[in-house]
């Protein structure tokens, strides 16, 4: 079985998408585009989180 860790680092690359905001309603009121890269640093024991 793998750690938690283990399973993240499968998540490494790059990742497009949107973040979505809401009222305190729940209505949709936009669509932020996103784009994420995770990468591991020192041997996996690390990952940078970059905000593009």
């Amino acid at each position: 079985m793998n750690s938690q860790w283990e399973n993240f680092l499968k998540n490494l690359g790059n990742w497009q998408g949107f973040f979505t905001e809401f009222s305190p309603q729940e209505e949709r009121i936009r669509e932020i585009p996103s784009h994420l890269t995770l990468e591991s640093l020192n041997q996996d024991q690390t990952v940078s989180l970059t905000l593009k």
